[in-house]
């Protein structure tokens, strides 16, 4: 059964095509977007500006491992561990972290959508 890992999947796939429509699209209406030393993305409007600033700066290339599923009815929390290949823009030079997540999903129908989603870096090589 998925609980959410095709929604988790697809949507590292879509920060590492750049498409900034699908990324934003895996998400609730009201989702929300919490990350390190920026202020909170809260609704659509908000994802897409955070996502169209950040991935501006560098391309984003992450491979999630899934840690642990919880599902209650229509509520999902997923958490993962990443291995993030980065490379900014400006200087073109790969920089390899590694971070944790927290995604807490939504199921409308048949689909699992992201509602809070949230990581932080724990490494750089």
């Amino acid at each position: 059964m998925d609980m959410g890992e095709n929604t988790i999947r697809a949507y590292g796939e879509r920060l590492s095509a750049n498409d900034i429509p699908g990324i934003v699209a895996r998400f609730t209406e009201d989702g929300v977007l919490m990350q390190p030393d920026a202020p909170t993305a809260v609704g659509r409007q908000q994802l897409r500006a955070a996502y169209e600033y950040g991935l501006g700066l560098m391309q984003v290339n992450p491979t999630f491992t899934f840690d642990h599923f919880l599902a209650e009815g229509d509520l999902a929390v997923v958490r993962t561990h990443t291995r993030v290949s980065m490379t900014p823009r400006d200087t073109g030079v790969v920089q390899t972290l590694t971070g944790r997540e927290l995604f807490v999903l939504r199921r409308g129908g048949a689909e699992w959508r992201i509602a809070q989603y949230m990581f932080q870096h724990t490494s750089a090589e």
